[in-house]
């Protein structure tokens, strides 16, 4: 099954500065499809390139385009010191850390470990299983 379509496939995207800290926080996704990353890549492209009122028409109101592009495929998040709410994005995060989250989520990958742990994984259903089919009786007859 191809990665942007399982549900039960993320990826997990720490912030430059947290890697190797203990805990680690970190964001989990699911992956992107090359259509949506895409989507997300130019419009991380366009901010970058952007100044003074094209990057406040970018960004929208009280930067609601941009944490609207954060939330998306947002699945959870670990040791942030709060209950993951994807409403509650704009207060974890500074604006700096915002942007950084964005370009982060366009390199998103399945690492090593990652593939080894989807290749490993069984179905968890168990829905497109072959149903069990009853024999007919014989239509023979013993003759004796």
């Amino acid at each position: 099954m191809p990665l942007a379509t399982s549900l039960n496939k993320t990826t997990r995207i720490v912030l430059t500065d947290d890697v190797g800290t203990e805990p680690e926080p970190a964001f989990f996704y699911r992956f992107l499809s090359y259509s949506e990353w895409s989507e997300v890549q130019e419009y991380y492209t366009k901010i970058e390139a952007a100044e003074g009122e094209q990057l406040d028409a970018l960004i929208g109101d009280k930067y609601q385009k941009l944490f609207d592009k954060l939330r998306y495929k947002l699945v959870g998040w670990e040791n942030m010191g709060v209950d993951y709410d994807p409403a509650q994005l704009e207060h974890l995060l500074t604006l700096s850390e915002a942007f950084q989250l964005l370009g982060l989520k366009t390199r998103q990958a399945p690492t090593t470990e990652d593939k080894k742990k989807y290749e490993s994984q069984l179905p968890s259903s168990s829905v497109n299983s072959a149903k069990d089919v009853k024999a007919k009786p014989s239509a023979k007859k013993s003759s004796a």
